[in-house]
Parts: C-alpha cells; structure tokens; sequence
C-alpha cells in the first residue's frame, strides 16, 4: 500500500502542468517533422519511413526523458535541498528510491507512446492504428524507459552533475555503437531495444542512417533482449536502491 502511494506521490510531482506542457509542444514538433520527412522521402514506404523516424527521433525522445526524470528521482531533491526531508520519512530507502524510479519510468513510457503514436499518425494517417511496427515498438518502450531510468539513476547515485553523463551516453554513446564494426554493438541498450521491436536492420547509409543506428547489418534475437535487458533492469534496481540505502546524501551546498 504504501509503494502504491509513493508512486503515486511521484508521478504527480514529475507530472506537473508546467512539465507537460513542454513535453507536449515537442511531441507536436515531431507530428512536423514526420510529416515534412514524408513529403520529402515520398518513395519511401510507409514502413521504412516510420522505423528511421522512430528510431531517430522517437527513440531518442526516450532516452532523453529517461535523463530528465531520472534526476528528479534524486538529484532534483539534492540540489533543491529537500533530500534530508525525504530521506527521514518513516519509510525504508530501498522502497523510496524503487518507487521513484517506477514512477519515472511510467512517465517515461507514456511520453514515449504519445511520441511513438504522433509519428504513426503523421506517416500513416487514418491507418496509423494499422501500422504493426508502432505495435511492436511499445513493448521496447516499456522496457526502454526501465532499462534506462535504471541506468541513469545508477550515474546519479555514482556522480556529481550526472546528466552531463547522461546525455553523453544518450546521444553519443548509444548513437556511436550501434554503427560500429565486431560485437561492441551488443554493450548498447539501443540494440537489444531494437531486438525486443523486431526493427529490421537495413544496414543504410548517410547521415540520418548513422543518427538511427542502422548502419550496422547485426542481429540480436528478441529473446535475447529481453533477456539481457530484464536481467539488468532487475539487477540495477537491487544496485540502487543498496547503494542509496547504505550511503549518505546531503543538500549540495554549490546548488544554485
């Protein structure tokens, strides 16, 4: 019962009225930018049109609300000095920091849907509801925004101004190696997510085919992304919510 209040508890704060609304406006701008990427790719199929889009931009809407909320599970508390309120509650650590990042990663996964069904929409139109590769790409959604928030929360547990990190490895790192030649690709959360959709691997080239990860001709069975991927998630989360209940925390003096 109470896990069920603290993440309540948790949403309402990550999902205030001034959140949304950002997070909505840039949801619409991807509604824009999938239907002027169909204007101007018109031979492409409606298929291969959605999965760069998704992989290039809705993917990365992911990993990006992934690193926002992932800091107001602890960092946001820390610099805002309220970490001593909260961590003086009549309630273990573990169940705290758990409930926190179940609660980012929901919002994380709903954003990410809303995102995913946007560029369905704006490329399939009527039919978007037909499109079976934005089907697909829900169950790596969910377990995207987990694996993530997990990774995240791990970095700010660990490090100082930890999304600076974050964004680094979202959009360096995760963008790098799948394009890279051997097995590198496999210590990429981004590739065991595209294994978990069933993304085909069209091995393209250029710009937009090295942003969405699809250089690379490699193949991950789904089966073992979830595996891979529900290990750590599982592992990480024992990780965190140890590490968080056996260290001490203190508003961070430096914050502005």
């Amino acid at each position: 019962m109470i896990q069920g209040f603290l993440v309540g508890a948790a949403l309402r704060q990550f999902t205030r009225p001034q959140r949304v609304v950002g997070w909505l406006i840039l949801i619409a701008a991807l509604f824009g930018i999938a239907l002027l990427f169909r204007f101007v790719n018109g031979e492409m199929s409606r298929e291969d049109a959605y999965n760069q889009l998704s992989s290039l931009l809705v993917y990365r809407l992911l990993m990006l609300a992934a690193a926002l909320f992932s800091t107001a599970v602890l960092t946001q508390e820390i610099d805002q000095k309220t970490i001593v309120y909260w961590v003086t509650r009549p309630v273990p650590r573990s169940s705290l920091i758990l409930s926190r990042m179940l609660a980012a990663a929901i919002a994380t996964a709903v954003l990410t849907t809303l995102a995913g069904m946007t560029v369905s929409l704006a490329v399939f139109q009527g039919q978007f509801l037909s499109n079976e590769f934005f089907w697909r790409d829900l169950k790596s959604f969910a377990m995207g925004s987990a694996a993530y928030i997990v990774l995240f929360t791990l970095f700010s547990l660990w490090i100082n101004r930890a999304m600076i990190v974050d964004l680094l490895f979202a959009f360096g790192w995760e963008s790098m190696v799948a394009n890279m030649a051997g097995n590198i690709y496999k210590i990429s959360i981004f590739s065991y997510l595209k294994a978990i959709a069933e993304k085909p691997n069209s091995g393209s080239a250029g710009a937009l085919g090295a942003l969405a990860g699809e250089r690379s001709i490699e193949h991950i069975a789904a089966s073992t992304g979830w595996i891979v991927l529900g290990v750590f998630v599982v592992v990480g989360s024992w990780l965190a919510a140890w590490w968080f209940s056996t260290h001490s925390y203190l508003p961070r003096e430096d914050a502005e």
